[in-house]
C-alpha cells in the first residue's frame, strides 16, 4: 500500500493514511475480549467526535444501535483516550465504538 505507519496513543494503537486521505486505524482488543485463533480477527471501529463527556456520548449512540438490533459484547470501558464499547450487529459481526475525549481529538 506504500503507506506510512503512524504510532498511536499507546503500543496497542497505530494507523495508516492512504493517498485519498482515508485513515485506517488498528487497535489491539481489550484484555477482556478473547482474540480468536481463526475466523473474524478484525473488526470495524466507528469513531464518534471528540467530547468532554465521552461516556455519555457513547451510551447515547449505543442506545440508538440497540434499536437497530445491535447488542453489547462488553460494557463501555473508560480508557485514557476516551471510552470504547464492543458490540455485535444482528448478523453476529463484532465492531467497536470509540468516543475519544477532547485531549485525544487527533485519534
Amino acid at each position: 500500500m506504500e503507506a506510512e505507519i503512524h504510532v498511536g496513543i499507546d503500543p496497542t494503537h497505530s494507523w495508516i493514511v492512504l493517498d485519498n486521505d482515508f485513515r485506517i486505524q488498528f487497535y489491539k482488543p481489550s484484555s477482556n475480549k478473547p482474540w480468536p485463533s481463526q475466523g473474524r480477527t478484525s473488526a470495524l471501529c466507528f469513531k464518534l467526535p471528540p467530547s468532554n463527556n465521552p461516556l455519555e456520548e457513547i451510551v447515547l449512540f449505543r442506545n440508538q444501535l440497540f434499536s437497530m438490533g445491535a447488542t453489547t459484547v462488553e460494557p463501555p470501558i473508560q480508557k485514557s483516550f476516551g471510552v470504547e464499547v464492543w458490540m455485535t450487529d444482528p448478523e453476529g459481526n463484532d465492531f467497536l465504538i470509540l468516543a475519544p475525549n477532547e485531549k485525544h481529538r487527533n485519534l
